[in-house]
């Protein structure tokens, strides 16, 4: 489906629009005439000046892609939990420096993307959320995982790297889904042998870190087709 890029033909089409990419525009805040815009389910934003996400936006409840890249966003609302049909919000490269707990409300979730904020803890709200297939947490600050990460069983993608990590949890063993794990450029100084169980695993970034000694559980996971030390 085509994507409206201008706002005011997409307003005269009311009923029609589904896809409205307003990236690159220099907006400032998101125009309320996106509200009216009440059958969206893709809604890009990428690459303008927003400080905020109104809650207004929170009542487009059939949205299913957000698009928030690279803007000056600094908190979510806690309406946020209203997108009950959100399967993908990218909030990568803006201020954020916690989410609030309304976020695991967001129960279709499959991709969340939170490169490059300011994240000084990993968010546990996100643990809750049990169809997340895809975590990205790399350039932030975390210095921890929590044990809770075990509840995303369906995680096939976890993105950590270049953070301040210094050990891992063993539950990291438990999220058996894991095709990729990036912990690379972190202060880790070692590798819970339960990683190993990590089955599925084809990519295994550890580059960058303080390593010895890598488990022999690890080096012996078959499929793993790149290890990057």
């Amino acid at each position: 489906m085509q994507p409206y890029t201008d706002l005011s033909q997409a307003l005269k089409e009311q009923d029609k629009v589904q896809v409205l990419d307003l990236s690159n525009h220099g907006l400032t805040e998101i125009p309320v005439e996106v509200f009216q815009l009440t059958s969206l389910t893709v809604l890009g934003l990428r690459r303008n000046q927003i400080e905020e996400i109104p809650t207004d936006l929170c009542q487009l409840t059939n949205l299913e892609f957000i698009h928030l890249e690279s803007n000056f966003i600094g908190s979510v609302p806690t309406e946020i939990g209203n997108l009950i049909n959100l399967t993908f919000l990218n909030l990568s490269q803006n201020k954020l420096r916690n989410l609030l707990a309304e976020i695991n409300q967001l129960s279709k979730l499959q991709s969340l993307n939170l490169y490059r904020n300011r994240l000084q803890k990993f968010p546990v709200e996100v643990t809750e959320l049990s169809n997340l297939q895809v975590l990205h947490l790399d350039d932030n600050q975390i210095r921890s995982v929590p044990a809770t990460i075990k509840k995303l069983i369906k995680l096939e993608q976890l993105w950590l790297g270049l953070n301040f990590l210094r050990q891992l949890p063993i539950e990291l063993g438990q999220l058996t889904s894991l095709t990729e794990l990036h912990l690379g450029r972190n202060r880790i100084f070692q590798v819970p042998s339960e990683l190993g169980n990590l089955k599925n695993l084809v990519l295994l970034n550890l580059s960058h870190n303080r390593l010895t000694e890598i488990p022999p559980q690890i080096l012996d996971l078959r499929q793993l087709e790149t290890l990057n030390l």
